[in-house]
């Protein structure tokens, strides 16, 4: 069977999963996209475009993550179905709403018939006859689950009574070995002047100005993960040219720049292989985004080194340790960076000094959470929230919760020196109410529109809400003086510190191995072409 001009999902489809070329490129990471077309053909019988190819591993690291989960080993092969972009939307659908509503056969087959319309106008009428449900809930490991009411709010008595439960569950874990994870929303390129926050957030432009901040660490403070990052356009401009996997961070992208449980599960599924062979435990409140205990199997989640531990609801200001001061420490490191790159473009006279890229954004993210955020802060959150036995009759102050004096002096003095008519307090700035919640359940639309981005060239709209700019390839002889320059800067200081032209050092023997395989590469091809 050849397939030719055809999009990436039928590709997938064709292939009965997305997984067959970016797994082949992850074991054989010298062939080239050319070798993978040929590759294709000749392995699977499927004829597609370089471009095709492309498509599909920059999209790698998200299929790798799910490629395993997502085959049951016991399903026989079946024929590729007819809209298997249709059925995705369906499934998502499913997964974000069954914990609100009791999802009938009836209410997946109206809701299939609207995601067809809505993704395919053209299609000629479907049959969502019994027959077809029947499979596709065997296609996607769909159990019918009756939901019950939540209970009510939670007082202070119920968050008091809890904590006994809690105890008894936390206090058979080590330090090392209890996380919590939470998520946040921040305007990355807020400035703290209350009258030009009001207009530069004002209607649609808050959401081409936030970004959600996924936070995940240990007790003891050790183990700070990477950042997780969700923004709004899916391919921004100033990422091309960029290797995603040297990001540094998770980037997922979606309408809202929210956290949904599509990308949840993604979250989940790689933390848990990041904890092989160890027993965690990881802490987290129960929003409708964080997949439920009962759930996760619906969802194809088999968590091997990961126990789950939700916090009852209404409790998390008590309860949750990134809550209780490690989100509000963090954004003061932020503010305090990005408060340093607005006074240097305004010394420089740069135009719209704040705006700043998403890249750029992310980059002052992952610098004020690895380096800012110490280990003691996160410990003593931890202990304030009293999750242990051990730490039920310590007591900690409120200078222990917050950033440290120095940081919030020297936002105080930054602040002082932008030209603001109505600057911000720092509590206003540290716990901005719009930056408050960043999960939801996502709409008809919202799905239907993430699975088309993710196949059609990008729309009017996602340029406009895209205002960053391409940046440059850089080459290596411009790498290479850059260095020079910079190791040249860092010996003319009085204060020099040795270990940073140590650094640059192991930068230029990196580069110049770089600048030699690219030669020989080059000289390769100039052999063959003259032959």
């Amino acid at each position: 069977m050849y397939i030719q001009g055809t999009p990436s999902f039928l590709v997938s489809s064709a292939l009965s999963s997305p997984c067959p070329s970016a797994k082949y490129k992850q074991d054989n990471q010298h062939i080239t996209q050319r070798g993978l077309v040929k590759w294709l053909e000749e392995e699977h019988k499927v004829q597609v475009t370089q471009a095709t190819v492309s498509m599909t591993l920059t999209r790698s690291a998200e299929l790798l993550d799910g490629c395993t989960e997502m085959k049951n080993v016991n399903q026989k092969t079946r024929r590729p179905v007819m809209y298997p972009d249709m059925e995705k939307a369906l499934v998502e659908w499913i997964q974000e709403y069954q914990l609100v509503v009791n999802v009938s056969r009836d209410m997946i087959c109206q809701k299939g018939k609207k995601m067809l319309k809505r993704l395919h106008p053209s299609a000629p009428p479907f049959n969502f006859s019994p027959g077809w449900l029947d499979k596709f809930k065997t296609r996607h490991q769909i159990q019918s689950r009756r939901r019950f009411g939540e209970s009510g709010s939670v007082n202070m008595v119920v968050c008091v009574d809890a904590l006994s439960a809690i105890r008894k569950v936390l206090d058979e874990y080590s330090l090392e070995d209890i996380y919590n994870m939470d998520e946040t929303r921040l305007f990355y390129r807020m400035q703290a002047d209350n009258s030009l926050a009001t207009k530069q957030l004002e209607g649609r432009k808050q959401n081409k100005e936030r970004i959600t901040i996924v936070i995940c660490c240990n007790a003891d403070g050790n183990d700070k993960l990477p950042l997780c990052i969700i923004g709004k356009s899916l391919k921004p401009r100033c990422f091309k040219h960029l290797n995603m996997e040297a990001l540094g961070c998770r980037y997922h992208a979606n309408k809202n720049a929210w956290m949904t449980q599509g990308v949840f599960r993604l979250w989940l599924l790689a933390f848990d292989r990041r904890m092989e062979g160890r027993n965690v435990i990881l802490l987290m409140d129960n929003c409708s985004a964080h997949i439920r205990k009962e759930d996760l199997e619906n969802h194809n989640i088999h968590l091997k080194n990961t126990q789950l531990f939700y916090l009852p609801p209404n409790t998390t200001s008590k309860l949750q340790p990134c809550d209780a001061g490690i989100i509000r420490t963090f954004k003061a490191y932020y503010r305090r960076r990005f408060n340093n790159i607005l006074l240097q473009r305004l010394e420089a006279n740069v135009d719209n000094p704040e705006k700043i890229s998403n890249l750029e954004g992310m980059q002052i993210a992952m610098a004020a959470w690895k380096e800012d955020v110490k280990p003691t802060m996160i410990q003593n959150c931890f202990r304030h929230c009293k999750l242990r036995t051990e730490d039920a009759g310590q007591e900690t102050t409120l200078e222990e919760l917050e950033p440290p004096a120095d940081v919030i002096a020297e936002l105080e003095q930054q602040i002082a020196r932008l030209p603001y008519t109505n600057p911000m307090d720092i509590r206003n700035l540290l716990n901005y109410p719009n930056e408050d919640g960043a999960a939801e359940i996502p709409t008809d639309d919202n799905i239907t529109e993430n699975i088309l981005r993710q196949f059609l060239p990008a729309t009017q709209e996602d340029v406009d809400d895209d205002d960053s700019e391409e940046q440059p390839v850089i080459t290596t002889r411009q790498a290479t003086a850059a260095l020079a320059q910079l190791e040249l800067f860092w010996m003319q200081q009085t204060n020099n510190q040795p270990e940073y032209c140590d650094i640059l050092q192991k930068m230029k023997d990196s580069l110049s191995q770089i600048s030699e395989q690219k030669l020989r590469q080059t000289t390769i091809r100039s052999f063959f072409s003259r032959s």
